[in-house]
């Protein structure tokens, strides 16, 4: 019965992401959602994810560079390694966003 409840509520979560429809609705619903700390923690994941993607710069580097630890780093790196794809894709597009 658990894993129901889970599948239930990933259900209802991703339901509410694609019914956003702008920057400013998301940034309401996420600061609505979650904590400070935890949409900072976030957005540090994403930022380590662009800074991996990138390949400048080295796991201890990126660490210091971000304050985090090289766990945090290596996690990441796991999750764009080893996910579906979609997270990879995602960096891709907010690097070339952020590269113009």
């Amino acid at each position: 019965m658990h894993q129901k409840n889970d599948k239930k509520d990933l259900k209802q979560l991703t339901l509410a992401l694609t019914l956003l429809k702008d920057n400013k609705e998301i940034k309401d619903f996420l600061s609505d959602l979650l904590s400070v700390s935890e949409i900072k923690d976030l957005a540090k994941r994403i930022n380590i994810a662009c800074l991996l993607q990138k390949r400048k710069l080295n796991y201890k580097e990126i660490a210091e560079k971000l304050k985090t630890s090289t766990t945090t780093v290596t996690r990441v790196a796991h999750w764009l390694k080893h996910g579906n794809g979609v997270f990879d894709n995602i960096i891709s597009k907010i690097n070339q966003e952020f590269d113009k």
